[in-house]
Formats: structure tokens, sequence, C-alpha cells
């Protein structure tokens, strides 16, 4: 299986991410580590995977914090649950397959629309594409986001 793609993450970095998202604030490598949660990595791979998301650019260094005599980077995700998720969907699909993908997402098992999960990832497609869709596709987006956000 070739995983070549910037936005998909292993499940190991998956469960990382979940970690952060949840944590909804900066986090230093120790304050990661230390978190009373089970996982399925050892703490001797969190700075490899660490390191592997902010080269990818899904995490960023959002400051520093005192850690005992030292100093240590906090960490942020670059972007929301919804929104990479948007981007690595955006990395699979063909450009005409989108619409396809919305409608699939809006549905849920029992057919009823998930207006939450479907206005923040098309919020997060609408922001993603701005000046590299055409513009009807956009447009034909917005209005059914502010269609969504107002039922």
């Amino acid at each position: 299986m070739v995983r070549n793609r910037q936005y998909d993450l292993t499940p190991r970095e998956e469960e990382l991410m979940d970690m952060m998202w949840q944590a909804n604030r900066p986090m230093s490598r120790a304050e990661l580590r230390n978190m009373p949660v089970e996982r399925s990595w050892k703490d001797n791979y969190l700075p490899v995977m660490l390191q592997a998301l902010e080269k990818r650019g899904l995490i960023q260094v959002a400051g520093f914090v005192r850690e005992g005599k030292t100093y240590a980077r906090q960490f942020v995700p670059t972007w929301s649950k919804a929104e990479l998720f948007a981007k690595s969907a955006a990395e699979h699909l063909e450009k005409d397959q989108l619409p396809q993908m919305l409608e699939a997402m809006a549905e849920t098992s029992a057919g009823e629309l998930d207006t939450e999960r479907l206005s923040n990832v098309m919020a997060a497609l609408v922001r993603e594409s701005k000046g590299k869709a055409n513009a009807k596709l956009l447009d034909r987006l917005e209005d059914i986001l502010q269609e969504v956000e107002e039922a």
C-alpha cells in the first residue's frame, strides 16, 4: 500500500492527533507522554511521530514552556479534525468526485442529514479550495453550507 500522501495519518499518528484535538491547547512532548490514556505506541516513539507530523505541516510549534531546567516546545494541530479529513479526502478524489463525496457524507445509516459533520467538512472544503476550484462549485457549496446552518 502506497502512503505518500501528506494528509494521511497512520493509526498511531491519528491516536496522537486525537489526543491533541481533545486537549484543545498547546502541549509539550512531556504533557503528551504523561496523558492518562491508553495508546498503542511506546514513549520513545513520540518524538519520531512529532517530528514527522511537524515536517508534513500537520502540527506546528505554538510556543515554549519551562520544564525543569530547560524549555520545551509546545505543539498544536495545524487544522481541526474536520479540516484534516477534508484535505485527506481531496488528495484521494478526482476533482469531479467532490459532489459525490458530499452527498455520501450527508447521509447517515438512518438516511438523516448529519448537519454538524457536514457543515464542518464543507466549511473546510470551501476554505481549502478558495481560488483553486471553479467559482460555480464554490458558490454551490457555500449555498448548501448556509442552508445547513439555517436548518
